[in-house]
């Protein structure tokens, strides 16, 4: 049940930080490198035997996870000191949150359903009783609708009036975590860097098929 918790963690962390408008590109990455809710919904009987280098591979993508959920949390206090001493700040980021709410519901995506049924959907999976193929199923109806909302929020992202809100909003709440906290440039430079190893790591895990292989495409 942790890496299903660490899934939905990932998912409603990405969201947050984008409603708020924080500078944290790529918080979605600890659900990426979960490797997939189908996998990892799959029983452990059924795994192929893992190579030494395929499970030095898997500690480090571990470690790298751990890490980044660390400095995740620690942004994430940090932002949240800072918007509870800066009332004005509070307000503009709620502004903020409404219009690219309007802005989603206008391109045909609800948020708010979204939100509603991530939650149900994590509830599902914090009962035990919900198992098998039941479980895997929920899994990926959580990361179906995950991915959705990050879809919805990337496109209304592009809308001109939202990317200057969002600029705006960025500048005021790093200002004011580093108000709260001199260490949280250090923080953010030290979270994009173990983000970027995370990408790496997952790119140089990734299998590679020659043109012959069974998943090589047809040439060019």
């Amino acid at each position: 049940m942790g890496m299903h918790r660490r899934i939905v963690e990932a998912t409603s962390l990405s969201a947050a930080l984008l409603a708020l408008g924080i500078a944290l590109p790529g918080a979605g990455l600890a659900e990426e490198a979960t490797g997939g809710p189908d996998a990892d919904a799959k029983p452990q009987g059924s795994m192929p035997a893992q190579s030494p280098e395929m499970a030095g591979q898997r500690q480090q993508l571990q470690q790298l996870q751990q890490k980044m959920g660390r400095l995740q949390k620690r942004l994430t206090e940090i932002q949240k000191q800072a918007l509870d001493s800066n009332p004005e700040l509070a307000q503009e980021r709620e502004a903020f949150r409404t219009l690219l709410a309007d802005k989603m519901r206008e391109q045909g995506h609800d948020p708010q359903a979204s939100v509603q049924r991530m939650k149900d959907l994590k509830g599902r999976l914090n009962n035990d009783e919900v198992e098998g193929q039941e479980r895997r199923q929920v899994v990926r109806e959580l990361r179906q609708e995950g991915q959705a909302m990050r879809q919805a929020q990337h496109q209304a992202l592009q809308d001109q009036e939202v990317r200057a809100a969002r600029s705006d909003l960025n500048e005021s709440v790093v200002s004011a975590m580093n108000e709260q906290d001199p260490e949280t440039q250090e923080l953010i430079a030290e979270y994009k860097k173990t983000r970027q190893e995370l990408r790496q790591l997952l790119q140089s895990a990734m299998p590679k098929a020659g043109p012959g292989g069974p998943r090589g495409g047809s040439p060019q």
